[in-house]
């Protein structure tokens, strides 16, 4: 099982947040990781430590790269970013939350909103 079989496997089970913190995985609600995934867990940490924390983002587009490297090493501003299609709470979790959606494989309606947020992103730093 590779680390995004694991990822989708975690999200069908209703696992809702997958990440890592300080070097830990962290997944959330853990009473609904099954059990019978532990093993997997334990075998394909290196792997999916290395997705989460961006070190390994498979067949992003390039342009998407800078940004959800960003988002996954805790660099990104984790206050309100206005968006074309709305305001976002937290920016970081929200281009984290989309690149997931990415890896889980709706990426037509993902490059569109990640797409936003790059812009978003780039016009922020001009400022």
């Amino acid at each position: 099982m590779t680390a995004l079989d694991l990822i989708r496997e975690l999200a069908a089970a209703g696992v809702t947040h997958i990440a890592t913190v300080d070097g830990i995985l962290e997944l959330k609600p853990a009473s609904r990781v099954p059990s019978e995934l532990v093993p997997a867990l334990q075998s394909c940490k290196p792997e999916l430590m290395a997705l989460l924390e961006g070190r390994m983002i498979p067949a992003l587009p390039r342009e998407l790269e800078p940004l959800i490297r960003a988002a996954s090493t805790g660099l990104l501003s984790r206050d309100s970013m206005q968006l074309e299609s709305g305001i976002v709470s937290d920016f970081q979790e929200y281009v984290k939350a989309w690149a997931l959606a990415y890896l889980l494989g709706d990426r037509a309606h993902v490059i569109e909103r990640l797409g936003q947020a790059v812009r978003a992103w780039k016009t922020s730093r001009l400022n």
